[in-house]
């Protein structure tokens, strides 16, 4: 039971058979209930909050998990975000792509930055998530969208299919939103 049917990925959705995949979901849903209590610059902000999250909670649980970014896991591809277990199969037990679209009405950032990501790069994240995975790199991928200001909402519902509201309120009177694609090997 991952995501629902109606898109909305409800906090409850755990892998019944993956403690670590369960932890960076639920990691996912705390950086989500959080997200508006500190100021996120890139994606690499992300991507340390998660790793270094991850990292603490696995440290005595599971000492032979490592969590690592900006990971090499093909010869021309690198993962955002990346959990290895030495004892398993896989090279990693779960591959993360992050894209990041701050809300563009952001005084910190100068306008001329926007966009920070295009569709273009969001969707070559989402193939290399799954790439991850039917190349047996991954036993688990995610490709992972944070739209903070839901530029990309249109687009994104079809691509991702899976929303984690994130709280912080868009032009349209709605929510920024956490866009999740999940590929797995095993189910």
């Amino acid at each position: 039971m991952l995501p629902s049917e109606s898109g909305v990925w409800p906090e409850a959705a755990m892998v019944e058979h993956d403690f670590v995949e369960n932890l960076f979901v639920a990691e996912l849903h705390q950086l989500a209930r959080s997200f508006t209590r500190r100021t996120y610059y890139t994606e690499r902000d992300i991507v340390f909050t998660l790793q270094t999250r991850l990292t603490e909670a696995l440290r005595h649980r599971e000492p032979s998990v490592q969590v690592f970014n900006d990971y090499k896991l093909l010869p021309t591809a690198r993962a955002d975000l990346v959990v290895v277990d030495e004892s398993q199969h896989f090279p990693a037990v779960l591959a993360v792509e992050f894209k990041y679209e701050p809300d563009r009405r952001r005084q910190d950032i100068p306008a001329g930055k926007f966009p920070v990501t295009s569709w273009t790069e969001i969707t070559k994240d989402i193939a290399r998530a799954e790439v991850f995975v039917v190349e047996e790199r991954a036993r688990v991928g995610y490709a992972v969208l944070i739209d903070e200001d839901g530029g990309y909402r249109d687009r994104a519902h079809p691509a991702f299919g899976q929303m984690i509201a994130m709280g912080r309120p868009d032009t349209a009177g709605g929510s920024a939103a956490c866009w999740v694609q999940r590929f797995s090997s095993v189910g």
